[in-house]
């Protein structure tokens, strides 16, 4: 992205970030990232797309249960909320 100008590095930025959860295409070359570039977009391709999309990766719902239920867990409480709802215990496991 060192040659391309502010305009095209956002756009390749969006599209970078959008695809790994999706189609898997690319616009800059994938070997060339750096550690945290790799890093993120792995991240990306663990956690996938939204519920209603067939984008490939755990759903994003998924994963903010696990994260929830973690975040219930490390302040003790046996009940995952969020805004102003619960999961029951048997569903956050």
């Amino acid at each position: 992205m060192a040659g391309m100008k502010l305009p095209q590095r956002a756009l390749a930025s969006l599209f970078q970030a959008v695809t790994p959860r999706t189609a898997g295409f690319s616009t800059v070359e994938t070997a060339s990232l750096s550690a945290g570039g790799s890093l993120l977009t792995t991240l990306l391709m663990l956690v996938g797309a939204g519920p209603g999309s067939t984008g490939g990766g755990m759903k994003l719902t998924t994963f903010a249960v696990i994260l929830l239920a973690a975040l219930a867990s490390l302040k003790k409480r046996k009940t995952v909320n969020i805004f102003n709802r619960s999961l029951e215990p048997d569903l956050a496991v």
